[in-house]
């Protein structure tokens, strides 16, 4: 009964980690570190970036650039655009946009 409450009790523990991550939103623009708080998506931001050319090396040129929601079905990614003066969050429910 000890170990039945115990293995409950660590599973509980898991479950913040496993609620955390969420889709982002069709339809609004996200700056790629607001992808990154969201969700598993590095991944995909790194594909997309690379799809139109640019490097992925840098971390930070991940995380300021801009992607669309929804992009080939629901909460896929679409590169936008790189923020050159740095990427904007528009607060819950908003797009996010470039400076």
């Amino acid at each position: 009964m000890v170990k039945a409450f115990a293995v409950i009790v660590a599973a509980l523990g898991f479950l913040p980690i496993l609620t955390s991550a969420r889709a982002c939103t069709t339809g609004l623009k996200y700056c790629g570190y607001n992808l990154l708080k969201i969700g598993q998506y590095y991944t995909e931001i790194t594909n997309e970036i690379e799809k139109y050319g640019y490097t992925t090396g840098a971390l930070e040129y991940s995380k300021h650039s801009l992607f669309s929601c929804g992009e080939g079905g629901v909460a896929w990614i679409g590169f936008l655009d790189y923020c050159e003066n740095g990427c904007h969050d528009g607060g819950s429910g908003r797009s996010d946009w470039c400076n």
